[in-house]
């Protein structure tokens, strides 16, 4: 599939495959695609933060490609919304523009992020972005992948907001978007499944959860009187 879809309706597709699988242990294995089938929607992703509320199209996360995309989508999309909200209690700001172009991902992303930055037009990916993002993925460390660790944390992106994972996101649809619903995309949305995994596991993170609980939880303390 490539082009941007009519606001209304997809066409039918069935696509039917023999895939290589990623799981977060970095092993691979068989896996048969199920169908694709491309139906009318207007339903959502909720409770999506407010300041990515206005890219929730674009991302995939509302209209017709919500259901489009099938489960496997709209439950990578749900455990984003958890890691987000893991990843926020990093306290990490959004990236500056020069940090943007300084970052080692797809130039595709990171002119995503500078036009959310500078609220500017975007020009699509071409057709060849399901490769690109095929091959940014496939080079990150085993560790990164892994929950329980503390390595997803050192990729600059993780964080929330337009320049953080939500590019992630941004990225799998584009790649079915523009490049087509190919083998490689079924890999990929499992190689970030566990990326938003690893994230919620994060030991920092869940100490910050925790510490926060704890915090709600205790009595405030009485002013002696005098």
């Amino acid at each position: 599939m490539s082009g941007t879809p009519d606001a209304g309706f997809h066409r039918s597709i069935e696509h039917r495959t023999i895939i290589t699988r990623f799981d977060c242990e970095g092993t691979f294995g068989l896996h048969v695609q199920q169908v694709l089938k491309i139906t009318p929607s207007h339903y959502g992703l909720s409770s999506i933060p407010p300041a990515l509320q206005p890219f929730r199209e674009e991302l995939g996360l509302a209209g017709a490609d919500w259901d489009a995309f099938g489960h496997d989508w709209q439950a990578l999309a749900t455990l984003w919304l958890r890691a987000e909200t893991s990843v926020s209690k990093s306290g990490r700001a959004d990236l500056t523009i020069a940090e943007i172009r300084s970052l080692s991902i797809p130039d595709e992303w990171k002119e995503w992020m500078t036009a959310k930055l500078m609220k500017t037009d975007t020009n699509p990916p071409s057709d060849a972005f399901g490769q690109v993002l095929t091959e940014y993925l496939s080079r990150l460390p085993p560790s990164v992948f892994k929950a329980g660790g503390k390595s997803v944390m050192t990729q600059v992106w993780c964080r929330l907001g337009r320049t953080g994972i939500v590019g992630l996101l941004l990225c799998l649809h584009w790649q079915v978007e523009y490049s087509g619903t190919r083998p490689e995309w079924k890999t990929n949305l499992k190689r970030v499944e566990c990326i938003f995994k690893a994230i919620i596991a994060h030991p920092d993170l869940q100490w910050a959860k925790r510490s926060c609980i704890l915090s709600d939880r205790a009595p405030a303390r009485k002013h002696s009187q005098t």
